[in-house]
């Protein structure tokens, strides 16, 4: 129990440092265009005490260590989502993300990740590489045509 409150701790410290900046305010555009991985965290609760939360928050950090640099993590919530891009009411799920490269396909998973499964589908699919072993296409997210209302700068 000490441990999952510890991760908890942890989790939030993480995803607060790594993907607070107002979206308003930060050139996401700029991301995609330099070839990184937005991914958007739709309306993560600020805290929580239960395991579902705890296993979200392990899968999620563990994902986000090993891509580095690789992918930009920013919280999003319903209101905010509904102001960057059209249809938004579909991905208003707690703990949805929505997964996005230039040139790429985007996709969306609704609802808390707590496969480690799905991560790696992800992430094969954007390095282009096959997605091997095949049980992983049993994980991925459903594919989706984002569209932005505008960019923000």
């Amino acid at each position: 129990m000490l441990i999952k409150k510890w991760l908890n701790i942890f989790a939030v410290c993480i995803l607060t440092s790594v993907s607070m900046p107002v979206l308003s305010d930060h050139k996401f555009k700029d991301e995609l265009d330099s070839g990184k991985v937005v991914v958007f965290i739709i309306n993560m609760p600020k805290r929580s005490e239960s395991e579902l939360y705890a296993d979200w928050s392990h899968y999620l950090n563990q994902f986000s260590s090993e891509v580095g640099k690789e992918y930009v993590f920013h919280q999003v919530s319903k209101n905010k989502l509904k102001d960057l891009i059209q249809d938004s009411e579909k991905y208003s799920k707690a703990y949805s993300m929505i997964f996005m490269k230039k040139d790429k396909s985007s996709y969306f998973y609704n609802g808390p990740i707590v496969e480690s499964q799905v991560y790696q589908f992800v992430r094969l699919a954007y390095q282009g590489k096959p997605i091997e072993p095949e049980y992983l296409n049993q994980f991925s997210p459903q594919e989706v045509n984002i569209k932005f209302k505008k960019y923000h700068n």
